[in-house]
């Protein structure tokens, strides 16, 4: 049975080295001098456990190994905040991968007749909608999409430097651009009675920004299926989204039981001209 050393490093990690090969391991080839075999015929075994100073000295993406981990939780937030934005980018390209085909929705006018509303008013309304006002939302979307990828961006960057200055890292060849002083000058992290967050300090000008450009996507996103909703698109291919949200998922109902306007037939379209 091979012997085995087990190494712990202050850094968390642990490296098993070779001690002593067994007589089985000798005679069947030669073994490393100190690199611990992944496998032997006669098994593995760790007789001895020894405790290291410093890192491991296992870096990955030009970052040592303290420096990985202290960027860990950044990495694991970030990628949320990237699902999350997928998420809404999908209920709008649901949207827009609707409107872009040349089917129409048949809309009762008879209906909105029997209600008392001025028929020619509201088909210029829903060709308004239609040709107008979604496009512009769906276009203003893709500069909201912009803006908040810059500015989760930039309190991204502040945030990687707080954490690899708590551990002592050199920061000097990180660049500080002037959105990031900006940002470090408006998102004080200081609740409303003065006092500092004291949850997780080293995200607040993150989580502070996250906050609010989530809630500038989420709201464009629930205009944008608002208006869907008031030009029947779910008649045509549109599937309203499963909203999580008891909140949100109330007002998609309303717009979508509400409306003036209804398709002839809910489950069925043709091709119209606007």
């Amino acid at each position: 049975m091979c012997q085995l050393q087990e190494v712990k490093y202050s850094c968390g990690h642990v490296r098993k080295t070779l001690l002593q090969a067994c007589a089985t391991a000798k005679r069947l080839g030669p073994t490393p001098r100190s690199r611990a075999p992944s496998y032997c015929v006669n098994g593995l075994e760790v007789i001895q456990g020894v405790k290291a100073e410093g890192s491991c000295g296992r870096g990955a993406n030009g970052y040592t190994c303290y420096e990985n981990q202290a960027l860990a939780p950044l990495r694991q937030r970030i990628g949320a905040i990237e699902r999350e934005l997928a998420r809404l980018s999908d209920r709008v390209a649901n949207v827009h991968r609707v409107l872009e085909s040349e089917i129409r929705p048949v809309y009762d006018w008879e209906r909105v007749a029997r209600t008392g509303y001025d028929v020619e008013e509201m088909k210029q309304r829903q060709v308004t909608l239609l040709t107008e006002i979604l496009p512009e939302r769906l276009a203003y979307w893709r500069a909201i999409v912009t803006h908040v990828s810059k500015q989760i961006t930039a309190a991204t960057n502040m945030t990687f430097k707080t954490l690899l200055e708590k551990i002592g890292s050199r920061v000097d060849n990180i660049p500080v651009s002037k959105l990031d002083l900006e940002l470090w000058d408006e998102w004080i992290s200081y609740d409303d009675n003065g006092d500092p967050i004291d949850i997780q300090p080293e995200f607040a000008v993150l989580e502070q920004v996250w906050e609010r450009m989530h809630g500038l996507a989420n709201e464009e996103a629930k205009m944008i299926e608002d208006v869907a909703a008031t030009c029947c698109l779910e008649a045509i291919g549109w599937n309203p989204p499963q909203l999580e949200d008891e909140g949100e998922r109330s007002l998609l109902y309303i717009a979508l039981t509400s409306r003036i306007v209804h398709p002839v037939r809910e489950t069925e379209a043709q091709a119209t001209p606007l």
